[in-house]
């Protein structure tokens, strides 16, 4: 359950964590507006977001300008049916470069309420061991070592995703344009139960053993500054 943001199960249907992935404003919202900041500096930046949609996959790219003038551009992607691929949190932090994702993961239901995510994580060795990429801190604690006090003061992802009940009730929703990654998962989602009812097989089934390599896009990039305009009389 690595990079889960909580405990190892959370007590709630798998597509609610599987849709947070493609809410990237909740990113300097929970964790940096409500909790004081429990990723990098460069995350607690507001940031300006598009989202793709493709057969198998939704992506969002979330561009943040940096004091330097720099741009910080990062993008987050989910692949059906259940794997989810985020860059490092701490981008911008010594020792953790902009660059491609080095995690995956597959959120996988173990019932109807409860979900445990597995990782596959690509890290160095120091003296032989892995060094692991940080995690999200909770007033520098991390997710199981705060009181229950504290967690209520500085909640993480498990406490907002569980909050929306075992199962979330879509109907009681009321979703905005900064939802729309949401709103494109849950299609992307109902395309592949439809597909399956028809007898098909659902987007990201691959059986021809030539097109196997699935490209992915996730990762941290610093980009330069952009020119500044020019206003002529």
């Amino acid at each position: 359950s690595y990079g889960l943001g909580g405990g190892e199960i959370l007590d709630c249907n798998w597509l609610q964590i599987y849709e947070n992935v493609m809410d990237p404003f909740h990113v300097a919202v929970l964790h940096s507006v409500f909790s004081g900041g429990q990723f990098s500096d460069a995350l607690n930046l507001r940031p300006t977001v598009s989202w793709e949609d493709a057969d198998a996959a939704v992506r969002s790219t979330q561009d943040r300008a940096l004091p330097d003038g720099r741009l910080f551009r990062r993008v987050t992607e989910i692949l059906l049916p259940n794997i989810r691929i985020v860059p490092s949190v701490a981008a911008g932090e010594p020792g953790e470069g902009f660059e491609p994702a080095r995690h995956i993961g597959w959120i996988l239901p173990i019932d109807d309420t409860h979900t445990r995510m597995y990782s596959l994580l690509r890290v160095p060795l120091r003296d032989g061991e892995p060094v692991m990429p940080p995690r999200a801190r909770h007033g520098g604690k991390l997710w199981a070592e705060p009181s229950d006090e504290e967690h209520h003061r500085m909640p993480g992802d498990e406490e907002a995703i569980v909050s929306q009940r075992p199962i979330a009730i879509h109907a009681d929703e009321h979703l905005a344009s900064s939802d729309r990654g949401v709103i494109l998962t849950r299609k992307m989602v109902a395309r592949g139960i439809a597909a399956v009812r028809e007898g098909l097989d659902p987007p990201g089934v691959l059986r021809d053993p030539s097109a196997r390599v699935v490209t992915t896009h996730a990762g941290n990039a610093v980009l330069p500054a952009r020119p500044h305009a020019v206003t002529h009389p």
